[in-house]
């Protein structure tokens, strides 16, 4: 078997993209070299790179940002195009230059692009929306396959007329498979010590929020519904918050006498999985992210807020009402703390969405998306 030799354009290579690459890497049918840069500094990510199973060839990462203008240029990225790579794999994103280097020229370099994204947004207005709608149909024009991270993004490429044999959904995702392993292997010790650790009490009930803190995350929300939890019931009621950003001053000093304990970010699975061992349900008021994989894979329902009411990710199409989480109508603190405290009290439903979060997780395993992304660079057409 000859492998279709592949390089891939990335801004970074984050850790939860490891799996991913490793699986790639024992694939005969596909020969694979990852371009990257690092992230830009505040962004959210590590600073050092993970290691990969692939070859990586370094790029610079420059962005240019004024007002609402946000432009990106990898320099060094059209080494691909002088590259043995038969195939190119590129981010749908407008505002990366070295993506639009790639339309233009890889053609008579003698390669195939194939574009990977969610290809499905919340619709905008004005005339910079429709600017950059009309800029994504050109740089869908030229591409010869599409990887869709969702249904949605496949729905949303079918009805502008993209054909439907060309188009590959990967269910964008983590390595489920090495998370699930991971939480079944914390032992009770290592939950009381995560407890002892986070100063909480043992019959307090434990929920926890994972991710950037952002105001697209609405934590405000979260520690506001325990802040009333509390004031409601006898039994102790925490929040645990994970991860770092531009609103942790701000969601400290709002917290200040709340059952609230923020840890702070780690990229470590194996000291997420112990910190939600201890946690009943992942709480997410704003955009969900990747971030409800996670809590799948650790056999956590996720409670979050209705697309029409806050901003979403794609991802949010994971997240079934009352299958494997809850959807709040509104991000209200005291809705979030009616749900919660209804689930809390509700023994068999939250076995009911605990079992539907596994099952979601295992739905999710990462061996789609990698045969989902070999099948589009085999058959895009010369």
């Amino acid at each position: 078997m000859i492998p279709v030799r592949v390089a891939q354009l990335m801004p970074d290579v984050r850790p939860y993209r490891v799996g991913f690459f490793e699986r790639l890497s024992r694939r005969p049918d596909v020969d694979m070299t990852v371009y990257a840069g690092y992230p830009n500094p505040g962004h959210g990510g590590p600073v050092s790179r993970p290691e990969i199973a692939v070859p990586v060839v370094d790029v610079k990462n420059r962005f240019y940002s004024r007002r609402s203008v946000k432009i990106m240029w990898q320099t060094g990225a059209l080494r691909m195009l002088r590259s043995d790579a038969e195939v190119i794999v590129c981010q749908e994103v407008v505002s990366n230059l070295s993506v639009w280097a790639i339309r233009l020229l890889h053609r008579r370099a003698g390669k195939r692009m194939v574009l990977m994204g969610f290809f499905y947004r919340p619709e905008g207005s004005g005339m910079i929306a429709a600017v950059r709608d009309r800029m994504r149909g050109f740089l869908r024009a030229s591409a010869s396959a599409f990887l869709a991270y969702t249904e949605q993004g496949r729905d949303e490429l079918l009805s502008n007329g993209v054909s439907e044999d060309s188009v590959f959904v990967t269910r964008n995702t983590l390595d489920t498979e090495r998370l699930m392993r991971l939480a079944n292997e914390v032992g009770e010790e290592t939950s009381a010590e995560v407890l002892r650790r986070l100063d909480i009490p043992k019959e307090a009930m434990v929920l926890a929020f994972v991710g950037r803190l952002r105001p697209i995350k609405r934590v405000e929300v979260a520690i506001e519904a325990v802040r009333i939890l509390n004031q409601r019931l006898e039994e102790p009621v925490m929040l645990v918050v994970i991860g770092d950003g531009e609103e942790r001053a701000r969601l400290e000093a709002g917290a200040v006498g709340a059952p609230v304990r923020f840890f702070g970010q780690t990229y470590d699975d194996r000291e997420l999985a112990g910190l939600l061992s201890v946690a009943t349900l992942l709480v997410l008021p704003g955009s969900v992210g990747l971030t409800c994989v996670l809590a799948f894979s650790n056999g956590l329902p996720v409670v979050t807020t209705d697309a029409r009411a806050t901003t979403q990710t794609p991802e949010f199409a994971y997240v079934r009402h009352d299958e494997n989480g809850v959807v709040v109508m509104a991000p209200e603190a005291e809705l979030y703390a009616d749900v919660i405290e209804g689930l809390l009290f509700d023994d068999d439903r939250m076995e009911r969405l605990a079992a539907g979060a596994v099952e979601w997780a295992e739905a999710l395993a990462m061996g789609r998306m990698v045969d989902a992304f070999v099948a589009a660079v085999q058959r895009s057409p010369a």
